[in-house]
């Protein structure tokens, strides 16, 4: 057995009462034999918690990712690369910064001549 981490998306219907629709990100760990199992879990614990929340359906995004370390205080619990032509200090981090979660940038980002990349294998 392995700890893995997997990303879960959720749809909150607010078009009822003229607001915009809310999306959650849900990121649950799984002490799982491989990634797929992972999501196996994931998914029934997300039909389950859509079940218990008004307007909320889970719209079957489920993403993995395998722990490089036990779960614990500073452990990583989830990482997602992607490939962008993108300027770290253009959209992309005033994207990620709407999501009205708690945070900050607490460096400026790299240049991008410096900024090293390393490519991994994601579950599913």
């Amino acid at each position: 057995m392995a700890w893995f981490a997997v990303r879960s998306i959720f749809l909150f219907d607010a078009r009822a009462e003229g607001e915009d629709d809310t999306y959650e990100e849900r990121v649950r760990l799984f002490d799982a034999a491989d990634a797929d199992a992972a999501i196996a879990r994931s998914e029934v614990e997300a039909a389950e918690y859509a079940a218990d929340h008004d307007d909320c359906t889970a719209l079957g995004f489920h993403q993995s990712f395998h722990l490089f370390d036990q779960p614990g205080d500073g452990a990583e619990v989830f990482s997602l690369m992607r490939d962008s032509d993108l300027e770290p200090d253009g959209p992309v981090l005033r994207h990620r910064g709407r999501a009205g979660a708690p945070g900050r940038v607490s460096r400026p980002p790299p240049r991008r001549a410096q900024t090293a990349v390393r490519r991994c294998a994601v579950g599913r």
